[in-house]
């Protein structure tokens, strides 16, 4: 298993030498031990189980919302976002009546996670730096992202089905670009601790909620 990891890893992104990638985050949550993987990748570490699809929601929302309370590095959100966005197939339906819109709508929970992970980085770097420039070039080019007609903001294609060729060039752009930004100094640090930010608020009932909040899950480095 640990071999074909290794060889897929090898064809989606190309060895760099010096900056092997683990396909894998381990995590916990509520005590017990997980592992999140990119579409496609496994691991084999003694005592984590694979992070089921009933917590890919809770934890996107966690890794954005501790991103924005500057609780967990542009990085580490980053690679939970990316791995979410190759595995997380789930997607909502629906018919639109509206002035704006008329007719089947659809939003994948694929798409959703691509975009917070991008705009995490590109807060970080800039939209107009260099590599944010030739990430957006890949994945449109992919056929996973577009310009806006209206904003001319990048964006994925989050109302469109996630075929399993467009899944696999994905997780090739994604893994390729974590490489890239794990030599990123500015990237790989939280700017606070849990309890700096829980503190901030005085009402003691509230911060035992944002406590709760912000400590559901925790990265096993």
């Amino acid at each position: 298993m640990r071999i074909r990891s290794f060889i897929l890893l090898f064809l989606f992104s190309g060895f760099v030498w010096g900056k092997p990638l683990d396909p894998c985050i381990h995590l916990s949550h509520q005590g017990k031990s997980y592992f999140l993987a990119y579409s496609g990748m496994a691991c084999t570490h003694a005592g984590h189980d694979i992070l089921p699809d009933s917590l890919f929601k809770l934890l996107g929302d966690w890794a954005y919302n501790n991103n924005h309370y500057k609780l967990l590095s542009p990085m580490d959100e980053y690679r939970i976002l990316a791995r979410l966005a190759t595995v997380d197939k789930r997607g909502t339906h629906d018919l639109a009546l509206g002035p704006c819109a008329y007719g089947l709508i659809s939003d994948h929970a694929w798409g959703n996670h691509a975009n917070s992970a991008y705009y995490g980085i590109a807060e970080s770097l800039g939209a107009k730096s260099a590599i944010i420039s030739a990430f957006e070039a890949e994945n449109i080019q992919a056929g996973v992202a577009r310009y806006d007609p209206i904003s001319s903001h990048f964006t994925f294609k989050a109302n469109d089905h996630l075929s399993p060729a467009k899944r696999k060039r994905l997780a090739k752009i994604l893994i390729k670009y974590e490489i890239q930004l794990n030599d990123i100094v500015e990237l790989q640090k939280a700017e606070k601790a849990i309890e700096e930010q829980v503190m901030e608020i005085h009402d003691p009932s509230i911060q035992v909620k944002r406590r709760e909040i912000f400590t559901r899950f925790f990265i096993e480095h």
